[in-house]
C-alpha cells in the first residue's frame, strides 16, 4: 500500500500562489472517485494488470528471482519512449533518489530517443558483455514502426 501525504500542498503550507485550496481538492476527489472505482473493477482485464502491481506476490517472487539469477550485470539499459522511459525513471528516483546513479555499482540507462551521439555516449560508458538491455512496449501502442517497413 502507498500512502501519499498531501498536507504540505495546500495553501496553508505553501501559500496562497502555488497551494492546493483544500476544500476545492477535497471536492474533485470526491468526483472522481466513481472513476477510479470503476477502473477497480477492471483489474483482472488486459490492460488493467497494473492495479495488481502492489500485491501480486507471484511477480515479486519472479523478480526477486530475476534479479538473484542475473547478478552479473553492471548496466542496465531501457528502451522505451514516454511512460516507458518516464515510468522506469520515476520508479527508480522514487526508491533511489534522485542522484543515485552518481556512484551506483550497477547503472540504469534509459534511452529514450535514437539520437546517436546520445546512444554512443551511453555505450561507451558500459560493457556489452555486461549488460542488460531492455525494451519497453505500452500494450496500448497499436502501431509499430517494425509493421511499416516493406521487407
Amino acid at each position: 500500500m502507498i500512502d501519499i501525504e498531501l498536507n504540505h500542498s495546500f495553501k496553508a503550507a505553501v501559500g496562497s500562489v502555488n497551494g492546493l485550496e483544500e476544500k476545492k481538492f477535497e471536492k474533485e476527489l470526491e468526483e472522481k472517485s466513481g472513476l477510479v472505482k470503476m477502473m477497480f473493477k477492471q483489474r483482472d482485464q488486459e490492460g488493467f494488470d497494473f492495479l495488481n502491481l502492489p500485491d501480486d506476490e507471484k511477480l515479486v517472487r519472479k523478480i526477486e528471482r530475476f534479479v538473484k539469477i542475473n547478478q552479473q550485470w553492471e548496466a542496465i539499459v531501457v528502451l522505451g519512449i514516454g511512460g516507458s522511459a518516464l515510468g522506469t525513471i520515476a520508479i527508480q528516483e522514487a526508491i533511489l533518489g534522485p542522484y543515485s546513479q552518481i556512484n551506483a555499482k550497477r547503472k540504469l540507462f534509459v534511452i529514450d530517443n535514437i539520437d546517436p551521439d546520445y546512444v554512443e555516449v551511453v555505450l561507451s560508458k558500459i560493457s556489452l558483455k555486461k549488460l542488460c538491455s531492455l525494451l519497453f512496449r505500452s500494450q496500448a501502442a497499436q502501431w509499430s514502426p517494425w509493421r511499416s517497413i516493406q521487407w
